[in-house]
């Protein structure tokens, strides 16, 4: 009886983790955080804030919710940068290509 020649597999369900990515993609962003403020909110926070509400929504699906919540908060103002990406490279290969 003992020991087990096979043990139970357990299943847990996938969680998602919109923070860990973000940070993955697109860094800590361009300024340290602001801890003085009480309301203060990381670029990250809003981020996820954004994440889940359209995550509640349930109209978009599940591969396309990153970058549609990056989308909507460049709709709203939030500029998001990914990590690598140098402005002034950006700028002179654009000049570049056209």
């Amino acid at each position: 009886r003992y020991p087990r020649l096979r043990y139970p597999r357990l299943r847990y369900p996938r969680l998602r983790y919109p923070s860990r990515r973000f940070y993955k993609v697109y860094g800590n962003g361009p300024r340290p955080f602001d801890l003085t403020q009480l309301n203060f909110k990381s670029t990250c926070q809003r981020f996820v804030e954004k994440y889940n509400e359209l995550e509640e929504e349930g109209k978009i699906e599940e591969e396309k919710l990153f970058e549609e919540t990056a989308k909507a908060l460049l709709a709203s103002g939030i500029v998001l940068q990914r990590r690598g990406v140098d402005k002034v490279s950006i700028k002179y290969s654009q000049c570049y290509l056209g």
